[in-house]
């Protein structure tokens, strides 16, 4: 049975789409917001809402009128003005999905019930909920930027609040399975790899490195972008140093520390899965190994070194503002004695 005022049409392209008629200040309206809800779900949706706005005198009709704000092209005009960052190849990644489900739907409309039938849609195509979570996360952050710029007056994050997923993942190497992926790797991968478990540098953050990030004598390096959206700095032990000397002299004529076959831009990690990683992990037996587990390495060793949850917590970069006010006690020799202590060096001692 049909909702009183919602009803449906074939349109000229023998599409079936749902309208919604009902009085507004005493005349009849017909709202079909991007022409025709493609549901009935929605159209009811939209119809509900629109009736409680009446009754409680906030509901304008003219803003209906206004032309439709397809979310594709949203999406994609964003990222074209949208600096690049860590995120950015999984973003376009969300984007594309985003725009190829709901790419015609007017942003304007979107409801509850479009985040539902996302989240459904995701779950069959078998992403797992932590996968699921980063989607809508990449959503409710383009769709309250446009809300900033006055594209859109809601989005349906406001009263929908994401379930908060954890990471299970707890993956790091044991000693002999670190030998047998050191063994596997040519030397200049070899050393990156131990320089990434000795820093908790994620892939993007480690390959992307310029010569100008880099702070040897200091010993540490600056990330201008990072996960957590912020810069940071990330210290340097005495090993960690000496290998990035050497891979600086490897690559004389370039900026990048870890460049291209061109030398014009960092290596491609698609090619770095394709012709480094995924063979030497095969040819050593290492099950269930992705690069990230260096940084669950580190982790883990500065964890099995004595050292509390809070400073691992900042040496991997996971700090936001209220753990720097509530830590503020850390200081810089607290967590250099931390990372000096997870250095070969020091462990031969």
């Amino acid at each position: 049975m049909l909702m009183k005022g919602v009803y449906s049409r074939t349109n000229s392209l023998g599409q079936i789409r749902w309208y919604v008629r009902m009085v507004v200040n005493g005349q009849y309206r017909r709202f079909a917001p991007h022409g025709g809800f493609k549901t009935k779900k929605e159209a009811v949706t939209f119809a509900t809402r629109a009736r409680a706005d009446i009754s409680r005198g906030i509901f304008f009709p003219d803003q209906f009128d206004r032309e439709p704000l397809p979310l594709g092209p949203l999406l994609a005009a964003q990222t074209a003005r949208l600096p690049v960052t860590a995120n950015t190849k999984n973003d376009r990644q969300y984007e594309r999905w985003w725009s190829a489900s709901f790419g015609d739907v007017d942003a304007h409309t979107l409801s509850a019930a479009t985040i539902d039938e996302a989240t459904q849609r995701l779950r069959a195509a078998g992403k797992t909920p932590q996968t699921i979570h980063h989607y809508l996360k990449f959503l409710r952050h383009r769709l309250n930027l446009a809300r900033r710029d006055e594209q859109i007056d809601r989005t349906p994050f406001a009263k929908l609040k994401l379930p908060s997923v954890r990471n299970l993942r707890r993956r790091y190497y044991s000693h002999e399975e670190r030998a047998k992926l050191y063994a596997a790797l040519k030397p200049e991968w070899r050393e990156a790899a131990e320089l990434a478990g000795l820093t908790g540098l994620r892939w993007s953050e480690q390959f992307a490195l310029t010569r100008s990030q880099l702070h040897l004598d200091q010993a540490y390096l600056e990330l201008y972008t990072t996960k957590a959206g912020q810069p940071q700095i990330r210290l340097l032990n005495t090993r960690a140093v000496a290998l990035l000397r050497k891979q600086l002299d490897r690559h004389r004529g370039t900026d990048w520390v870890y460049p291209s076959n061109t030398g014009r831009h960092h290596i491609d990690h698609s090619e770095f899965l394709r012709s480094i990683w995924i063979p030497a992990r095969k040819a050593a037996s290492v099950a269930n190994a992705r690069w990230n587990d260096w940084r669950h390495t580190f982790a883990s060793d500065l964890t099995m070194a004595g050292h509390s949850d809070r400073t691992v917590a900042d040496l991997l970069g996971h700090t936001t503002t209220q753990m720097v006010k509530r830590y503020a006690h850390l200081t810089a020799a607290h967590l250099r004695e931390a990372v000096e202590s997870v250095s070969p060096d020091r462990k031969a001692k």
